[in-house]
């Protein structure tokens, strides 16, 4: 029994993990983004327009740090619909309807589906 509630546990902690690392990824980006002359619209205007790291990194000359990085690749990797949620959620603050989500349910199911897969 001690067994099955520790495992429990590790994945709990795993995904409090996963989401701080999240939250620390988009703020270092909207930091970097968002009012500082990198971007023309912040990235709550463009959500629905796909993530291309490449283009703003070379763009701009921008040297994000390694976590930086490490997650932009998994989230790049991640379904068109996972990666909105993503977006909606640590960018925007969880504001779904920007990122043309028919509903919070919606949203919600694409969200726990991209924290998994990044688990």
């Amino acid at each position: 029994m001690q067994h099955k509630h520790d495992a429990q546990h590790e994945q709990l902690m795993n995904m409090k993990q996963l989401r701080l690392e999240l939250r620390a990824w988009a703020n270092w980006w909207l930091r970097h983004e968002y009012g500082q002359g990198y971007a023309s619209r912040s990235a709550c205007d463009k959500i629905k327009e796909p993530l291309i790291h490449d283009v703003s990194v070379i763009e701009f000359d921008i040297q994000p740090p390694r976590y930086v990085v490490r997650y932009d690749l998994k989230v790049e990797k991640l379904s068109m619909d996972c990666r909105r949620a993503i977006r909606a959620h640590y960018f925007c603050r969880g504001n779904w309807a920007l990122a043309g989500f028919d509903s919070r349910k919606t949203f919600l199911f694409w969200l726990r589906r991209a924290e998994l897969v990044l688990v």
